[in-house]
C-alpha cells in the first residue's frame, strides 16, 4: 500500500491526521483552479473550504484507482463549488 492509499484509507475511517495531509497536498493546486472562476481570495477561500467538507464527506464511496483519478475527481468538487457561489453571488445581486 503505498502512502497516497494510506491516506485515503485513514480519510475513509475519519481521521484527522489523514485528512490534513490530503488538504496539504491538494489545497494550493485546488485553490488555484477555483480562483480562476471566482478572481477573489476570500471566495476561493470559502469555496475550497466547502468543496474540502464536500470531500471529507463522499471520500468512503470513491475507488481511487490513482493519484490522478483522485485529482480529478476532488478538482471537479471545487469547480463545482465555485459554480455554485458564482450562482449564488447572481441571485443575490438580483435582489
Amino acid at each position: 500500500m503505498n502512502k497516497l492509499q494510506k491516506i485515503v484509507e485513514g480519510c475513509k475511517s475519519g481521521k484527522n491526521r489523514a485528512q490534513r495531509k490530503l488538504y496539504d497536498w491538494y489545497a494550493v493546486p485546488l485553490y488555484r483552479g477555483s480562483y480562476r472562476y471566482l478572481k477573489n481570495e476570500f471566495d476561493t477561500e470559502e469555496a475550497l473550504s466547502n468543496g474540502f467538507m464536500k470531500v471529507f464527506d463522499n471520500i468512503t464511496r470513491l475507488q481511487v484507482k490513482s493519484e490522478r483519478h483522485l485529482f480529478n475527481w476532488m478538482k471537479r468538487i471545487m469547480i463545482n463549488e465555485s459554480l455554485m457561489h458564482l450562482r449564488r453571488q447572481v441571485r443575490f445581486d438580483q435582489l
